[in-house]
């Protein structure tokens, strides 16, 4: 997901019309992989990948050259705080709260794509 997000906001920032010019084929290679999924591409890292002169990227390309395309929704969500109240942190992978950089962020505007998620789900059952 946040490859498609990347590719998808690059070629936004050089002009290029996403919804019209763009179709994305997709690996399920991260550890999430709803957008994949959601886009009929599956949801686990295919194994093998490169074994037999790439096989397995090969059948991915002409699976691709002879699909049809389904449109994505990307949107811009906006998160603010009060300077009274609180401020915008990054948290990294040691789950370490840090300022974001340039400092005190109060008001953060970002893309998102094909859902929302704030991890919550990752918890239920």
């Amino acid at each position: 997901d946040g490859t498609v997000m990347w590719a998808d906001t690059e070629a936004t920032k050089h002009n290029i019309r996403t919804p019209e010019k763009l179709a994305y084929g997709i690996v399920p290679l991260g550890t999430g992989n709803d957008f994949s999924r959601v886009a009929g591409w599956g949801g686990k890292n295919p194994t093998n990948i490169l074994d037999n002169d790439c096989q397995v990227v090969r059948r991915l390309v002409k699976r691709w050259c002879s699909a049809g395309t389904r449109p994505h929704d990307v949107w811009q969500v906006c998160i603010e705080v009060t300077e009274d109240e609180g401020a915008i942190l990054a948290v990294d992978k040691n789950k370490d709260e840090a300022e974001i950089e340039g400092g005190n962020v109060h008001r953060l505007t970002l893309p998102m794509i094909s859902y929302f998620s704030l991890g919550q789900e990752s918890k239920v059952g």
